[in-house]
C-alpha cells in the first residue's frame, strides 16, 4: 500500500466512509476552507472568481465547538450555500452539489448542527476533515491535482492562484503563499500591520539565522503535496497552532517552498475563534493605548545567538563541551541546555556506532539527526529562553533604532 491509502485506511477522519455515496464528480482541483460563525459574503466572492472560472472542488468544513450553543451563524451559512448548489444530495454529515453554469462543486460538510467539534481539537480537527476528504477523492482519483490547497474564508485568492503551484517543479512537502493584510489607517488596519510586520521580523530573523524553519505557519496560504500529507499523518487535532505543527513534520519530510507570488490578500480583522495567532494578537493591540510601544519583537541578537548555534552545530559535535570548544556564548550554552540537547547528543551516541564516527555516513546520519531534533518547535523554544533571559522583548521603535545603527 502507498503511504496515501496507508493513511486514508488508518488515520483519515470517518467522513471519508460516506464519499462513496455521493456522485461526485471529477475536478481538477480541491480547495478546503474551515469556516466558524463567517457570513456568506466570502462564498460569493469565491464563486464569482476562481469556482465559476475554474474546475474546483470546494470542501467547506462548517465547523463549531460543542461549547458553543448559538447555531444561527453556522446554520444561516449552510443554508445560503446550500441553496446554490443544483440537485443537492447527502449522505450523513455530507451536502454534494454542482454550480450552476460552472464546472466547479462544493461539498459541505455538517460539524456544527449534531456532530459539534471538541473545543481543544476545534479548528485542527476541522483541517484534518476537509484535508482528509480531498486526500481520499485524489486517492479515487476524483481531483487530478495532487496538492492540498488551504485558505480561510478571510483570505481573498487571486486568478493565478492554482497555476501557481502547477507551474513549480521543485520537490516539496508544501508550498507557502506569500500574504499581506488588507490594512487601512484605522486602528485596527494600523495593529494589524504592526502584527504583519511582527511575523514578517521572525521569519526574516530566522533566515539570517540560516534555519531551515525559516517560513510563514499561516493555514490560509499552505498547498500541502497529498503524499508528504498522509507520511505525517495529517493535522494535528488542536485549537490552535495546527499549522505550525504540521508545517515543522512536513519540513522533516521534503522542503516547504515559499512563493514568490501570487499575493494572497487577508482582511484585517479581530478574532476570538482561536486562543492565539493573529486575531487574538491584534485585538489585545487594539487594547494597548499605544500598540507601537507593546514589546511583540523579539530583539534581534536573539537570532544571532541563533545563528552562532546553527554554525556550531553544523560541525558535528558531540557534547555541549564541544559546542563551548567551537565558542558558542553561556547564554546559548544555557539555552541549549534548558531545551535538553543532551537528550539528542546521548540518543545519537547509542543509534550509531562508534567506530563510524568522523565519517561521510556520520555526517549524513547527524544532520538528518539534527534538523529532527532542533525543529522549528525548538527553535522557538531556544529563542524564548534567550528572551526570558538575556533579550528582551522590543517594541517597534526599539527595532527601528536598532536597524538604522545596524545600517
Amino acid at each position: 500500500m502507498t503511504a496515501l491509502a496507508k493513511y486514508c485506511a488508518g488515520y483519515a477522519e470517518p467522513e471519508i466512509l460516506l464519499l462513496m455515496g455521493l456522485a461526485i464528480g471529477a475536478h481538477d482541483n480541491v480547495l478546503i476552507v474551515p469556516t466558524y460563525r463567517e457570513t456568506p459574503e466570502f462564498f460569493y466572492r469565491l464563486h464569482q472568481s476562481l469556482l465559476c472560472r475554474r474546475s474546483v472542488l470546494l470542501v467547506l468544513v462548517i465547523n463549531q465547538p460543542d461549547n458553543d450553543l448559538d447555531k444561527r451563524p453556522n446554520q444561516t451559512l449552510f443554508q445560503s450555500i446550500r441553496a446554490q448548489l443544483y440537485d443537492p444530495t447527502a449522505q450523513g454529515n455530507l451536502t454534494y452539489g454542482r454550480l450552476a453554469n460552472s464546472q466547479s462543486s462544493v461539498l459541505l460538510v455538517d460539524r456544527f448542527s449534531s456532530q459539534p467539534l471538541p473545543p481543544k481539537e476545534a479548528v485542527g480537527l476541522a483541517r484534518k476533515i476537509g484535508n482528509d476528504i480531498a486526500a481520499e477523492l485524489i486517492r479515487l482519483k476524483l481531483v487530478h491535482n495532487p496538492v492540498l490547497f488551504n485558505t480561510d474564508a478571510d483570505t481573498q485568492l487571486p486568478d493565478n492562484y492554482f497555476a501557481a503551484i502547477t507551474a513549480s517543479s521543485q520537490p516539496n512537502s508544501a508550498c507557502i503563499y506569500p500574504f499581506r493584510h488588507h490594512c487601512d489607517d484605522t486602528p485596527l488596519g494600523e495593529a494589524t500591520q504592526l502584527y504583519e510586520l511582527r511575523l514578517q521580523h521572525y521569519v526574516d530573523g530566522l533566515e539570517r539565522a540560516g534555519s531551515p524553519f525559516a517560513f510563514h505557519t499561516i493555514g490560509s496560504t499552505l498547498a500541502i503535496d497529498v503524499n508528504a500529507y498522509a507520511m505525517v499523518r495529517g493535522f494535528p487535532k488542536r485549537a490552535a497552532g495546527e499549522d505550525f505543527y504540521l508545517l515543522n513534520k512536513l519540513a522533516k519530510v521534503a522542503p516547504v517552498v515559499c512563493l514568490d507570488r501570487p499575493t494572497l490578500v487577508i482582511d484585517a480583522r479581530t478574532s476570538d475563534r482561536v486562543p492565539f495567532g493573529t486575531g487574538p494578537a491584534v485585538h489585545r493591540l487594539l487594547e494597548c493605548q499605544d500598540p507601537r510601544a507593546e514589546a511583540i519583537f523579539y530583539h534581534p541578537s536573539t537570532f544571532s545567538e541563533l545563528g552562532h548555534c546553527l554554525t556550531a552545530l553544523s560541525h558535528c559535535p558531540k557534547s555541549l563541551k564541544a559546542l563551548h570548544e567551537w565558542g558558542l556564548s553561556e547564554i546559548s550554552l544555557d539555552a541549549l541546555e534548558r531545551i535538553n540537547i543532551a537528550t539528542f547528543f546521548n540518543r545519537l551516541s547509542a543509534q550509531h556506532r562508534k567506530e563510524s564516527i568522523n565519517t561521510d555516513a556520520w555526517r549524513q546520519f547527524y544532520t538528518r539527526r539534527l534538523g529532527d531534533w532542533f525543529d522549528a518547535f525548538k527553535t522557538l523554544k531556544f529563542i524564548h529562553h534567550l528572551r526570558d533571559s538575556d533579550y528582551p522583548n522590543i517594541n517597534y521603535r526599539q527595532l527601528e533604532l536598532l536597524n538604522q545603527q545596524a545600517r
